[in-house]
């Protein structure tokens, strides 16, 4: 993960330049891929407070399948993440997308970490809550 000032990339995040807590994120843009040897999807947000922050892209992680034909596992994180996102499980032929997550979220950040303690990349570790946006929010 980098900074970003306009096109330009400053260099790695350290946790200096991001303290792990709570910010105020907007969802912005999905991938699906192998990470760390495992399916799974990033979700990247942008703090949007507090201000000093504003503009960092942090990431959630989330098992899932990558075949759009099968079904999520209800044991998967994706799963567990888009019901809390949606307010509820899906219903029959919904189909699970990540447009979901849209809108504003209160997030938990933490710096992941090596098998020697060092800190790595900054990732949100959890969902707080919905503030704003979003599908039946008002």
């Amino acid at each position: 993960m980098t900074r970003q000032t306009s096109a330009w990339s400053c260099g790695d995040l350290t946790p200096e330049d991001l303290p792990a807590g709570k910010y105020l994120v907007s969802y912005r843009t999905w991938e699906k891929r192998s990470y760390w040897n495992q399916l799974k999807i990033r979700l990247d947000f942008v703090i949007v407070d507090p201000v000093a922050f504003a503009g960092l892209v942090v990431s959630l992680y989330a098992t899932c399948t990558l075949n759009p034909n099968k079904r999520h596992s209800r044991a998967s994180k994706y799963y567990q993440l888009w019901v809390q996102a949606n307010g509820g499980p899906p219903q029959r032929g919904q189909r699970m997308t990540p447009s979901v997550f849209e809108g504003y979220w209160n997030v938990e950040v933490a710096w992941g970490r090596t098998k020697t303690g060092e800190p790595t990349i900054p990732k949100i570790e959890t969902l707080l809550e919905r503030v704003a946006g979003g599908r039946g929010v008002t």
